[in-house]
């Protein structure tokens, strides 16, 4: 029913925006009905997943009992399961986390004064408050950029219901990877200080989920064409001191990050082959009829398809940030404000490759990643049809069509591929859309 609502008022909207003399007071209402929503799933218990729990368990992990979430796990504590704050969500495994969630997840639950319940609703205000400053952010860079209908764009984005559910009713934290990269665009459109600014921003993002380091080519590219060379050092020198800051938490130096990396490339990797096994396993127990050799074969053929998946999507994101390159070389003397939109566009294509790449099972709280940035580029239409879509297949399957987003995977290995190479369009328009 919410699905419903918001597909017909996305169509209505659409077609009858106001004018600026009825948009703030419209804008209002949007952000009003967003933090009354969020008030209302701030009280949904968890259905979907239940990393929330895990969030949880890293903080009480390094306040009450001075363990690194790096290193050591649930399980190896003593009669754990007789603490009220710690669960069996992933209490086998190390946590795949940055630095600055890490610390965060301690704060909080020391604010929660050993509070499961007080934990668990400052984790979801957290949020909510995260998903609201990111519709701010958006609002912001869509006029920023001149895009046309923003508030269309506003509500597309800040009333997804399924965005909704994961942010504040399950509690995902990829809304605060999102906000960050927000940010750190709208702090490119600062006069003073932007370098600076936004590197902070970016480096906070990497420290939450590593995913977001796709960005930093793109920014280093961006002040190099712009031979910014005192803004370039300021903003590199910023991120090394934001890092060297957050290595002194004593559950986060460099020792255990490096543990924390090889954790995440481990889960990806296993992420990656188990998708390979899975395709060729299928394949050849089809083929198997005719050819019956093939079930010996599965093995070496997964690890051959794992290496070309990795090595095709490496090329294609280099082949995005070259194109970014050779953008600001063939445009006659682009602005600051052509160059952030292309930057946007080329690092929002990328984050999509990496995450389609390193997930064997595309889950839908990864959509609350890169949907505000997708509705932030102009040029590509198919684009945002694509992602919406795609968000919409996704709230059903929470319904009884629980395996409707096997459509994904078409989705997310045919045509994202096609559109990333399709030039954009001449005239672009989110009438298309």
């Amino acid at each position: 029913m919410a699905g419903l609502a918001y597909v017909l008022s996305c169509k209505r909207l659409f077609c009858s925006e106001p004018d600026d003399s009825e948009s703030e007071k419209l804008r209002m209402w949007i952000q009003r009905s967003l933090l009354w929503t969020c008030f209302i799933l701030i009280w949904v218990i968890p259905f979907n997943s239940r990393d929330l729990y895990g969030y949880i368990d890293i903080g009480v992990l390094q306040l009450d009992y001075g363990k690194n979430p790096y290193l050591d796990v649930i399980s190896s504590i003593p009669n754990w399961q007789t603490n009220p704050m710690l669960h069996e969500h992933w209490a086998d495994s190390p946590k795949p986390y940055g630095f600055l969630f890490n610390g965060l997840c301690w704060l909080l639950a020391y604010w929660a004064q050993h509070s499961f319940i007080a934990c668990f609703l400052i984790f979801k205000t957290l949020n909510s408050l995260a998903l609201f400053a990111a519709s701010q952010c958006f609002f912001y860079l869509a006029r920023y950029y001149s895009l046309d209908k923003p508030l269309t764009r506003l509500f597309i984005v800040a009333c997804n219901p399924l965005i909704l559910l994961q942010t504040v009713a399950i509690g995902h934290n990829d809304i605060l990877l999102s906000v960050l990269i927000l940010a750190a665009f709208w702090a490119l459109t600062l006069k003073h200080n932007n370098s600076i600014t936004s590197m902070l921003f970016l480096t906070a993002s990497l420290w939450i989920k590593y995913v977001s380091g796709v960005f930093f080519p793109g920014w280093v590219v961006l002040f190099w064409i712009q031979k910014s060379w005192r803004n370039l050092f300021l903003g590199c020198g910023s991120a090394i001191a934001l890092t060297l800051l957050l290595g002194l938490f004593p559950t986060n130096n460099f020792l255990n990050f490096y543990h924390g990396m090889t954790q995440t490339i481990g889960i990806s990797q296993f992420s990656v082959h188990s998708f390979c096994y899975r395709t060729v396993y299928y394949l050849a127990h089809w083929l198997s009829h005719w050819f019956p050799s093939l079930n010996t074969w599965i093995d070496p053929f997964a690890s051959v398809l794992k290496q070309l998946l990795l090595a095709v999507s490496s090329a294609l994101i280099l082949w995005l940030w070259l194109g970014f390159y050779q953008f600001s070389k063939t445009e006659p003397k682009p602005s600051e404000k052509m160059l952030s939109k292309k930057y946007l566009e080329t690092g929002t294509l990328s984050l999509i490759i990496l995450i389609m790449i390193a997930s064997s099972v595309f889950h839908s709280w990864y959509i609350t990643l890169f949907f505000p940035l997708v509705f932030l580029i102009e040029s590509r239409p198919r684009l945002l049809t694509f992602v919406w879509l795609l968000s919409l297949f996704h709230l059903l399957s929470f319904t009884a069509l629980q395996n409707i987003h096997i459509l994904n995977v078409l989705l997310l290995t045919v045509v994202p591929l096609a559109w990333a190479w399709r030039r954009p369009i001449e005239r672009p328009l989110i009438e298309n859309f």
